[in-house]
């Protein structure tokens, strides 16, 4: 391994380590988004929304509870898999 693969595997664990540590003292995170913008991520996220189809089937899967709703409207064939409790959701297809 070159010096500078484990200078990034380093610095990604640290930062790993760092996060994980702000979630285990229940402090608010601060996250820089691409444009620049600073936002506080409260240290319980109880709601998610996600980006897009393969995110919110990952989300439906791991976590059906937080998740706020969906991207896009269900096919015909695709309702039948749809658990009640996550129906409620509401579609945020423009």
């Amino acid at each position: 391994m070159n010096r500078r693969n484990i200078l990034l595997s380093l610095v990604t664990v640290a930062a790993v380590v760092n996060g994980f540590t702000a979630v285990a003292a229940g402090q608010e995170r601060t996250f820089t988004d691409a444009a620049g913008r600073k936002v506080a991520l409260p240290a319980n996220i109880t709601r998610v929304m996600a980006a897009g189809p393969p995110a919110s089937v990952l989300l439906y899967s791991v976590a059906p509870e937080k998740l706020v709703g969906w991207v896009r409207e269900f096919k015909d064939d695709e309702k039948e898999f749809i658990a009640e409790p996550t129906a409620h959701c509401r579609c945020m297809d423009a």
